[in-house]
């Protein structure tokens, strides 16, 4: 076997290593994935539920006279001013549905709920197409990368050798 089909198998096998680590990192990814859609599921669910829908209309209402939002709990305007904070002074605390608390984002809409059990939910984005694409290509570009290292070392040791024997004569 000569020291070019050596380097060829030997690049081969750097490359079926770079499938593996591909393949670890596509089940990490996968594992991220599966989380982060069950947690947009599960905020999904309680933001858009009756019990939430009724809180936002009870405790946000618009002044008749001006035609701002006004937050009943806590006699305040939430005009322009107000919002540039991030959340609502005050979180709804319900205790209805599941639901023990509400965090509001500046625009009314629903940030944070914490579950009766303790639970917090953060509004997650779901995984989108390419997360489930990225997560397919990942063993391919594990081989790629560890093949074409593999290679490029292996002609740049040649070189090397090369010149070595060249300054040796």
């Amino acid at each position: 076997m000569g020291s070019k089909e050596g380097a060829g198998r030997l690049a081969l096998l750097f490359g079926l290593l770079g499938v593996l680590l591909g393949g670890f990192v596509s089940y990490q990814e996968w594992n991220l994935i599966v989380t982060q859609r069950a947690n947009h599921k599960k905020f999904d669910e309680l933001a858009n539920s009756e019990v939430v829908q009724q809180e936002r209309t009870r405790r946000f209402q618009k002044d008749p006279a001006t035609g701002t939002m006004l937050d009943i709990d806590i006699k305040y305007l939430v005009s322009q001013k107000a919002r540039d904070e991030e959340f609502a002074d005050l979180p709804s605390r319900i205790f209805k549905g599941g639901i023990s608390e509400i965090d509001w984002k500046k625009d009314l809409q629903v940030s944070m709920i914490k579950t009766m059990d303790g639970e917090l939910l953060l509004a997650t984005e779901e995984p989108g197409v390419s997360r489930y694409l990225l997560m397919v290509i990942y063993p391919a570009i594990g081989f790629f990368a560890f093949w074409g290292a593999a290679r490029i070392a292996g002609f740049i040791g040649g070189w090397v050798v090369a010149g070595f024997k060249r300054s040796s004569e």
